[in-house]
């Protein structure tokens, strides 16, 4: 894997101390930067097929929705919690 470019950049006191509770704060900022590439990627894909745009309200209502359905399909799941955590685990959520 390519090791990418070292950046240096000045980052408010509150961000740097979240990064210091990570071991790897590089991949930690990668994590986070890939998100926010996704949700891009997720809003744009959005507005091209539904002609509107993305709103903070419409993807706050389509998370309460998957996790809506992410319980009730745990519910009826014949394995108990781990196979409810594994779902969570699998759609990006912390189990």
């Amino acid at each position: 894997m390519d090791m990418g470019e070292t950046k240096s950049f000045y980052l408010a006191d509150d961000v740097v101390a979240y990064l210091r509770t990570h071991e790897n704060a590089s991949a930690e900022v990668n994590r986070l930067v890939r998100r926010k590439i996704a949700q891009d990627a997720e809003a744009e894909a959005y507005q091209r097929h539904h002609g509107v745009p993305l709103t903070e309200e419409r993807r706050r209502r389509a998370r309460l929705w998957a996790r809506e359905q992410l319980d009730a399909a745990a519910e009826r799941a014949e394995h108990g919690s781990a196979d409810r955590d594994e779902l969570r685990r699998r759609m990006g959520w912390a189990a």
